[in-house]
C-alpha cells in the first residue's frame, strides 16, 4: 500500500467513515475542560453531515440534537440558579442598620441574630 493509497483511505474516513462522529464526540468531551470545543464540535458536525453517508448523518443528527438539548438544560440550570440564589442572598445579609455603628446588619438565618 503506497502513501496516496493511505492518504485517499484516511481521507475517506474522515469524510465517510465513523472517524467524524468520533471526533465531534472527543470534542463534547473535552468540552468538560473547555467550553468553547464543544461548540468546535458542533459546527464540524454541522459540516462533515453535509458530506456523509445516510447511515452515519444520523450520527451527526444525534450529535447535533445533543448539543442543543445540552445547551437549553444548562442554561435553563443557570437561570434557576441565579433566580434562586439572588432572593436568597438579599434575605440572608440584610443590610439595614437595626443598632449604631457602620458595621452592624443582621444576619436572618434562625430568628434575626444581631452580629457587630
Amino acid at each position: 500500500m503506497n502513501s496516496s493509497d493511505m492518504t485517499s483511505t484516511v481521507e475517506d474516513k474522515l469524510k465517510y467513515g465513523i472517524a467524524g462522529p468520533i471526533i465531534v464526540y472527543g470534542l463534547f468531551f473535552a468540552g468538560l475542560l473547555n467550553v468553547i470545543l464543544p461548540v468546535v464540535g458542533v459546527v464540524l458536525a454541522y459540516f462533515l453531515r453535509r458530506d456523509s453517508q445516510d447511515s452515519f448523518r444520523s450520527h451527526f443528527t444525534y450529535l447535533i440534537r445533543t448539543f442543543w438539548i445540552a445547551l437549553v438544560f444548562y442554561v435553563g440550570i443557570f437561570v434557576v440558579a441565579i433566580a434562586m440564589f439572588f432572593p436568597a442572598f438579599k434575605t440572608l445579609l440584610s443590610l439595614e442598620s437595626t443598632g449604631s455603628g457602620p458595621n452592624k446588619f443582621t444576619l436572618n438565618v434562625l430568628g434575626g441574630t444581631s452580629i457587630n
